[in-house]
């Protein structure tokens, strides 16, 4: 875990925060994007919103159905943060 915290910090690749409870969506998603991208994995929404103010992704992809705190209080947080409102956001969730 210590490389792959340190790899965030070395890496010039853009960012990518997926946000999910579902730990094997999360981890496909990650394995998919790890050539071109960096993902940064978060399983809560409190987790995401932390990792957004640590490591400003340049994309975030989002599950609207989170615990703590879910994608439309995180998308509302972001969005009225002048600090993070044009991070873009990507809904992926199985909602619809």
């Amino acid at each position: 875990m210590a490389l792959k915290m340190m790899e965030l910090y070395v890496s010039d690749k853009p960012k990518v925060l997926i946000v999910d409870d579902e730990r094997d969506q999360v981890e496909l998603l990650c394995l998919q994007l790890e050539d071109e991208y960096l993902p940064i994995p978060a399983y809560s929404g409190k987790e995401a919103i932390e990792l957004v103010k640590t490591e400003l992704p340049d994309l975030i992809l989002l599950d609207l159905m989170l615990p703590e705190c879910d994608g439309y209080e995180i998308c509302s947080i972001l969005k009225n943060d002048p600090d993070y409102r044009f991070i873009p956001i990507i809904i992926i969730s199985g909602f619809f």
